[in-house]
């Protein structure tokens, strides 16, 4: 982030823990963010010590708007006031101890499309190239545009992620192919004995009846079942337009939930999110040549976290 973004990276420490911050000043006002393009935070604790370690990095910022998402709840957890709390989303993942284990989890729907998908004569490969790379910044950037009217990275942050984790085999792009076209592709992202799903992309070609992500997926948990131990699918807001379904799909893997606890704290008078998201929309659905696209989306990226 510090690199893409030029993003202002902290770290506050504590004797058993730390947590990574950014602090930033630009169109939106000042903020506090932990962390900024990641889904949430992970942490042996529970939501009221995490509060506390939050609030203890925002009386630092009393200025600034602050936010943190952590995996874990806590029924009895009351936020505090001044802060706003929001329990409306999940995280999911699937355990990587072996393929045959994974597969007797599927719901039966997943492994009849799976069945589908290769009778349709779809293959997947797996690539940590840096052709792959641009290919699929290309599909993600079509994708996002043309099907949500959002942002996407600029390539500078792709090119960054590959740097750092393909130093250790770390970063894999998945592609689903026909004989002349890729159908679908994910970005993965290993860490430790994690690996974790970063962005997905479909041609904008409507291609869902071959179930290609069923088979991308499916092929992720063959080759990486016992190199890595758990593959994490990311967040989703559940009660929302187009998430509810990417919920099922991801549930029809026997993937397991935890629940994503959001804190935030904003001061009086901080709201300039609905301006610029119109904006965002207005540059976002005018046509522009490639390069002037990247920087565009540099400019705009950095705001949605």
């Amino acid at each position: 982030m510090a690199e893409a973004f030029r993003f202002d990276v902290r770290v506050a420490i504590w004797a058993d823990d730390s947590i990574p911050f950014v602090r930033l000043d630009d169109a939106l006002g000042k903020r506090i963010v932990a962390v900024p393009f990641a889904d949430y935070l992970s942490r042996r604790y529970g939501p009221r010590e995490f509060h506390e370690r939050v609030a203890a990095i925002a009386a630092q910022f009393p200025d600034h708007q602050v936010k943190a998402r952590f995996v874990g709840e806590d029924r009895a957890f009351i936020v505090p006031a001044a802060w706003s709390g929001d329990r409306e989303a999940t995280a999911l993942s699937v355990e990587l101890a072996s393929a045959e284990h994974a597969w007797q989890r599927f719901a039966p729907a997943f492994r009849r499309n799976v069945r589908k998908a290769e009778r349709s004569g779809v293959h997947v490969t797996v690539d940590s190239g840096g052709d792959a790379i641009d290919r699929f910044q290309a599909m993600l950037v079509a994708y996002r545009r043309e099907k949500f009217g959002l942002a996407t990275p600029p390539m500078a942050l792709f090119e960054r992620l590959h740097a750092r984790f393909s130093a250790a085999g770390g970063c894999f792009i998945v592609e689903a192919r026909t004989t002349d076209r890729v159908l679908a592709a994910v970005m993965l992202l290993g860490c430790g004995d994690h690996l974790w799903y970063k962005f997905g992309a479909s041609a904008i070609a409507d291609d869902r009846a071959l179930r290609p992500n069923n088979l991308v997926f499916w092929r992720i948990i063959q080759e990486f079942s016992g190199r890595f131990a758990r593959l994490n699918l990311g967040m989703n807001w559940t009660g929302q337009d187009g998430e509810d379904g990417v919920i099922r799909f991801k549930r029809s893997m026997g993937a397991t939930e935890r629940t994503v606890t959001i804190l935030t704290r904003r001061p009086d008078g901080f709201s300039a999110l609905d301006f610029f998201r119109s904006v965002s929309h207005f540059a976002l659905s005018t046509p522009m040549p490639a390069a002037v696209d990247n920087c565009v989306r540099r400019s705009l990226f950095r705001h949605f976290h």
